[in-house]
């Protein structure tokens, strides 16, 4: 069974109460946490962000900036693992 990923188009409640919010990319974490969300990052139904590669990259050293506007972040409808309690 494959993974379907979606782009996130609204803001978006997830299973464990993470709170997707769509004009300000950024997940706000049930505990209080914000983590700010980049092109590419993936966010499972369970919260998990996983941060692409250029993500990642980004934050060791900041890119030139882009004429193009970012793409959205995406939420994948098959979570790979249980949040940790």
């Amino acid at each position: 069974m494959g993974t379907k990923t979606t782009p996130v188009t609204k803001n978006v409640v997830l299973i464990n109460g993470t709170r997707l919010d769509f004009q300000t990319r950024t997940a706000l974490l049930p505990g209080g946490g914000k983590v700010e969300l980049h092109e590419g990052d993936m966010v499972t139904l369970y919260g998990e962000v996983h941060q692409s590669a250029e993500a990642k990259a980004a934050t060791k050293a900041p890119a030139a900036p882009s004429a193009s506007a970012p793409a959205a972040p995406t939420a994948s409808a098959a979570p790979t693992a249980a949040p940790a309690l």
